[in-house]
């Protein structure tokens, strides 16, 4: 049944000489292949960048992750004027940051057997995790002190001065990248390969 304003609508259609069709047309053949080919030049375009993400290109952004977390928590540290650390799972490749000051008799780095360490009175903020398929091989902070497995513990002053170490990862193709992290003034270069930290070679991007 049609309403009275239908009605109304329908005769100012006819006096203009316009015809309305309440008939659903369906998708020509035509018209489905149109959309075939625009999805296919979607799908041409899509593939290089899914190409990207390949195991190297996983380990490189593994290593800026890290940095990004180290350079946020040590201007954690300076805009607070608060201490800040940062605790690394070797084993689950997890890492996060923790706030507040640490316990007397805290060394600036140190390593904790039980990942299951809890802090009295500090804030923990929210885990982050390697990519799929890397991990990490070790934390070196001298070559007495390197670290293959435990939880790692890097406590951040007031200032942003923390021990200067090099963080070395590696993928399911055995390829390595080392992080090395300037704590005295918070800078950061990525290497190919383990570069232990006692050895320098030229950085592939200083940052």
């Amino acid at each position: 049944m049609i309403r009275p304003e239908n009605r109304q609508f329908l005769k100012i259609c006819n006096r203009s000489g316009l015809r309305l069709s309440y008939r659903l047309r369906a998708f020509s053949l035509v018209e489905l292949l149109v959309v075939v080919i625009i999805l296919s030049l979607i799908l041409l375009i899509a593939v290089p960048r899914l190409d990207s993400l390949t195991p190297r290109t996983r380990l490189q952004a593994a290593a800026r992750e890290l940095a990004v977390t180290i350079r946020q928590a040590r201007e954690q540290a300076i805009l607070t004027s608060t201490h800040t650390g940062l605790r690394f799972d070797i084993h689950r490749g997890e890492y996060w940051i923790v706030l507040g000051k640490p316990d007397e008799g805290t060394n600036s780095f140190f390593i904790e057997s039980s990942t299951g360490l809890q802090e009295l009175g500090r804030e923990r903020l929210t885990r982050r995790r390697l990519p799929r398929g890397v991990r990490f091989v070790d934390l070196e902070f001298s070559r007495d002190a390197i670290f293959p497995s435990g939880l790692v513990g890097l406590e951040i002053t007031p200032m942003g001065v923390f021990s200067s170490c090099s963080m070395h990862l590696v993928n399911e193709e055995d390829s390595e990248v080392t992080l090395r992290v300037n704590g005295l003034v918070g800078t950061f270069n990525y290497y190919d390969g383990y570069q232990p930290l006692d050895v320098f070679e030229p950085a592939l991007t200083p940052k």
